[in-house]
């Protein structure tokens, strides 16, 4: 008995949960979150700011040069961290997977030469001035939420110019 009790209030939870959000998923402009998510959507500084766009059932195929966030998978304070693809869509394809280097504002730590400045942070669609960290990482495309921009092709080169070297050619 204890237990029904426990599901139907869940149930309640989650449809006035969905009530709440119901405009939020008409309008991907709309800026605020429900109540529940206030304190805990947080973005990383490298990130844009502005409103979080909601996922469509079909998404593009991620391409080499973009910039997205992702889910962090480096530090949990922090809901989402951008990202640059490195992986060909044909992987994306085959595996649902993407490979991404992660992107941080924090500059001055960029210490090691395989550490890549972006010059054109901007036109990435970044609000700070940012650098690439080349340690890849495999992540799922339903880790991806939203597209911020691409690197230029300069920076790009020199991104995967610093990926060469991690790897040895």
């Amino acid at each position: 008995m204890s237990g029904t009790i426990k599901g139907i209030r869940f149930l309640v939870q989650v449809v006035s949960f969905l009530t709440q959000s119901r405009s939020l998923l008409k309008c991907p402009q709309s800026t605020s979150l429900p109540t529940k998510w206030k304190n805990s959507q947080k973005i990383s500084r490298g990130a844009v700011s502005g409103c979080r766009q909601w996922r469509t059932m079909k998404m593009r195929t991620p391409q080499v040069g973009e910039v997205w966030l992702t889910q962090d998978f480096f530090n949990p304070e922090n809901e989402f961290r951008p990202g640059v693809v490195v992986s060909v869509e044909a992987y994306f394809q085959c595996r649902k997977d993407v490979v991404l280097l992660p992107i941080s504002s924090k500059v001055e730590r960029a210490r090691c030469e395989t550490d890549c400045i972006l010059h054109d942070w901007r036109e990435a669609g970044l609000a700070k001035p940012s650098y690439v960290k080349c340690n890849p990482v495999t992540v799922k495309d339903a880790m991806l939420e939203q597209r911020v921009g691409r690197l230029t092709q300069a920076d790009l080169e020199h991104v995967l110019n610093c990926l060469k070297k991690v790897f040895g050619f």
